[in-house]
């Protein structure tokens, strides 16, 4: 009786969480696309521009509407660390370096696995300040040190400004894409291949989409080892403690490691190969000017 009460709560919180992030994603972002929508319409018909080519005022209500989407999405992450905070039923356990720290259960977070992340934007203010989620199983099984080397990275994320070259990244790339996929099928219809543009525009959602994602994707990779980079650098990080994190994190998951989580190690590796080439090339010199 127990564990089906146990397995009921377990769901019940699942959903919950699920209403409350994607709901809150959902509702947010379409509010900015709704506004956008609707500020387009009211500015081409209260001004200069409902005399003016058909043309323009599309334009001037299709990027309304990109803007408004943009501004939408954005605010949506802005928000996320009160609604993850909600939707993880996070506890509060201090602070880093001036950001908020968060303690979770792992079933909770995304993988219901051991892990760290942060969430928001680095000028949110208020209850929107950007926080690091810690689940619990993470902070049982890393040594202090090597928590700390977590948490740095997680920081340095910040630091560099990711989230918002991620955004900015993401709205560039889909809002050109969209631009020169409608002017690909405007110029197939006007050269009179009309069914070759009947198929192309079958996609002519799916391409920006699938370019966005590749584009955010790569950025995302290169932003993991930009911030280990930093919280080596910046932050004097231990290389060794940051690959001691990263392998407790990998045993405890279990399985192979993601190929982006086993670079970072190969990288982490290389540093410490690195150093102590370094460290022993310094002896060697000071041996020789001793002598």
């Amino acid at each position: 009786m127990d564990a089906i009460r146990d397995h009921f709560h377990h769901r019940l919180r699942n959903q919950l969480s699920n209403v409350l992030l994607f709901g809150s994603v959902i509702g947010i972002t379409a509010i900015g696309l709704f506004a956008g929508c609707v500020g387009g319409v009211l500015l081409v018909g209260r001004t200069a521009l409902h005399e003016g080519s058909p043309v323009l005022q599309l334009l001037v209500v299709v990027l309304s509407t990109v803007a408004g989407f943009a501004a939408g999405a954005s605010a949506s992450l802005f928000a996320s660390p009160l609604v993850l905070r909600h939707a993880f039923f996070a506890r509060p356990i201090g602070e880093w370096n001036g950001i908020r720290l968060f303690a979770a259960a792992d079933a909770d977070l995304p993988g219901g696995a051991p892990n760290v992340f942060v969430s928001g934007f680095s000028f949110g203010f208020g209850p929107f300040r950007p926080a690091i989620f810690v689940a619990e199983g993470a902070a049982r099984i890393l040594p202090r040190p090597a928590l700390e080397a977590v948490l740095a990275h997680e920081y340095s994320h910040l630091a560099c400004r990711h989230l918002g070259k991620r955004v900015f990244a993401g709205i560039t790339t889909f809002v050109a894409a969209s631009f020169f996929t409608s002017i690909a099928l405007i110029g197939l219809h006007w050269s009179g291949y009309t069914e070759f543009g009947g198929f192309l525009s079958l996609l002519s959602g799916v391409i920006p989409a699938a370019l966005t994602w590749m584009t955010v994707r790569r950025l995302l990779w290169d932003q993991e080892f930009e911030a280990d980079a930093h919280a080596m650098d910046r932050l004097g990080v231990s290389p060794g403690r940051l690959l001691e994190a990263l392998e407790t994190l990998q045993r405890a998951i279990g399985g192979e490691p993601h190929p982006l989580v086993a670079e970072r190690m190969s990288v982490a590796r290389a540093r410490i190969s690195s150093e102590k080439t370094a460290e022993i090339a310094a002896e060697s010199d000071t041996g020789s000017i001793a002598a």
